[in-house]
């Protein structure tokens, strides 16, 4: 009776084993299991409330994305803006054709 068992170490081979619908349940975690037959008319509920709760992560997520695009591309725009050139400016193009690339500077 070393092992919890009355029949001693030898016990626990049948009881081990696990049933094909037993190994369905444990490979498949997500799907609900319905022991009473009277829960039968839970299952609709059950999924539109999965149904229903996955949309509103999904649309938070978007929602989340959406900001951060808009504010990327908003800072994209204000640096576009601030590396603009005045219209005075000289532009590379602009310069004279005898000009070195030290009188760059």
């Amino acid at each position: 009776m070393f092992d919890g068992d009355q029949n001693g170490w030898e016990s626990g081979e049948e009881e081990d084993q696990e049933t094909s619908e037993e190994k369905c349940i444990r490979e498949n975690p997500g799907v609900p299991v319905i022991s009473n037959l009277e829960d039968l008319y839970k299952i609709p509920r059950l999924q539109k409330v999965q149904q229903e709760e996955h949309h509103r992560k999904r649309a938070a997520k978007l929602t989340a994305l959406r900001k951060r695009l808009e504010a990327e591309e908003e800072a994209s725009q204000v640096a576009t803006r601030q590396n603009m050139p005045s219209p005075g400016a000289m532009h590379l193009n602009d310069r004279p054709l005898d000009a070195s690339i030290v009188d760059l500077d």
